[in-house]
């Protein structure tokens, strides 16, 4: 993931600015280093109709990071 899309290589972390709009239902985003297991908190909640943006640092692995949103 490291020297791809402006991220330096050897990078261990990235900064994230994360919105969320338009929901239907309250849910979760979970952003977590790829390959690792996913934690068992969340990075941003939301409910239904709400505009929710968060800064967050993630962790790199070797493959980036993952994501993963629903309940």
């Amino acid at each position: 993931m490291t020297g791809v899309g402006g991220i330096p290589a050897g990078a261990k972390a990235v900064v994230l600015k994360v919105t969320v709009t338009g929901t239907n239902e309250p849910d979760a985003l979970t952003v977590y280093p790829a390959g690792a297991p996913q934690p068992v908190v969340s990075s941003l909640n939301w409910v239904p109709g709400q505009r929710v943006a968060s800064g967050m640092t993630a962790t790199l692995s070797s493959a980036g990071i993952s994501t993963n949103a629903g309940t």
